[in-house]
């Protein structure tokens, strides 16, 4: 393989998220590869967000 053909197919290189391995040195994530992670952290996003809610709608009935 030439020196161009392989700029050529590195150029053309798709990765795709559960093919990308990920290192977690802070086991932060469960998962091995970033699509499984994104989802872990979408999970633990909107987890949040309804604790966020919650606790808004909370203060609202104080008032």
């Amino acid at each position: 393989m030439t020196f161009k053909e392989l700029v050529n197919k590195v150029r053309n290189l798709v990765l795709e998220a559960k093919n990308v391995t990920i290192e977690d040195t802070e086991n932060l994530f469960e998962s091995d590869n970033v699509e499984v992670a994104l989802k872990e952290l979408a999970t633990e996003v909107n987890g949040q967000r309804a604790k966020g809610i919650t606790i808004a709608n909370d203060l609202i009935d104080m008032i």
